[in-house]
């Protein structure tokens, strides 16, 4: 911290009122507050750049190097505590997945076009795999390998209960039928 030289009667240029020993803490606050730095309180703008960046295939760690930027601490703490950010960051989870798998196809072709010695096949198909990893992780629904099996079973209530009857009155004409067996 700087050193702070206390002047009586000084008028504070933030506050406009005189500097005092008393309140030369809140004056040094006052001044560090003046300063920008990273967003820490919600903003709507800063919310909407930092999921337009996300979606757009920015990973979370480099959007928040950017001093204009939350801190990823802050970013995750928005997530939790702001559901119109949260439903944001869905969408955007979403678009993310698309914009992944265009990179993918697009390194894809790169790979299938390549002629020369210096070009490394292997390293695409690895950057691949990884896009693809992570589009099949983001929206699963859309890029994941896992089918889904929907089995949906109708069952009259009133059909089964007619049939049981009907099962039971042929076994009771079964049992007696054996009854008269068994007397003769």
């Amino acid at each position: 911290m700087l050193p702070v030289k206390i002047i009586t009667g000084q008028v504070s240029q933030l506050t406009g009122e005189p500097i005092t020993p008393k309140n030369v803490l809140e004056q040094v606050m006052l001044e560090r507050e003046a300063k920008t730095g990273r967003p820490t309180k919600y903003s709507e703008e800063v919310a909407q750049e930092a999921i337009r960046r996300y979606a757009q295939g920015e990973l979370v760690a480099d959007i928040c190097r950017d001093p204009a930027m939350p801190s990823y601490f802050v970013f995750y703490h928005w997530i939790r505590t702001f559901p119109e950010f949260q439903h944001s960051y869905e969408c955007a989870r979403k678009t993310r997945a698309s914009v992944l798998a265009d990179k993918h196809l697009e390194i894809t072709l790169k790979a299938a076009t390549l002629t020369g010695k210096d070009d490394r096949p292997d390293g695409c198909r690895v950057a691949t795999q990884g896009l693809q990893w992570q589009a099949e992780r983001l929206d699963p629904d859309m890029y994941g390998q896992r089918q889904k099996v929907d089995i949906s079973i109708t069952n009259d209530l009133a059909t089964a209960l007619l049939k049981a009857k009907d099962r039971l009155k042929s076994l009771d004409a079964i049992e007696s039928t054996a009854d008269r067996i068994n007397e003769n």
